[in-house]
């Protein structure tokens, strides 16, 4: 979900996370962010690096234009990882981003 001054809008986007277990660390990353009423909205884009601890991962994100920045956090599941869900917080001096994430490991 996306509000602003204006109002509010469905935000969806093709998210990634490219994990290093054995550095405990993960990239956490979103293109081809759209709002069903705004649509193509590159700007939203989101980017950070997330620590790896107790089957879970968190750190700090920011949007591809710097406007706002927040916390991410996320747990994996299945077998062997397979699975990671979690959400997503940021804020800027007009909007305010909030959703949630799925991924699945890729072969």
């Amino acid at each position: 979900m996306y509000v602003d001054t204006v109002g509010y809008d469905v935000m969806s986007a093709d998210a990634a996370l490219d994990v290093d277990f054995g550095d405990n660390t993960a990239r956490f990353r979103t293109n081809n962010t759209r709002l069903e009423a705004g649509g193509t909205a590159a700007n939203l884009d989101m980017s950070g690096k997330l620590d790896i601890a107790a089957g879970g991962l968190s750190g700090n994100i920011a949007t591809a234009d710097q406007s706002m920045s927040g916390t991410v956090d996320g747990r994996f599941y299945g077998s062997g990882a397979q699975e990671v869900g979690g959400t997503f917080d940021l804020k800027g001096n007009s909007a305010t981003m909030v959703g949630g994430y799925g991924t699945v490991k890729q072969p």
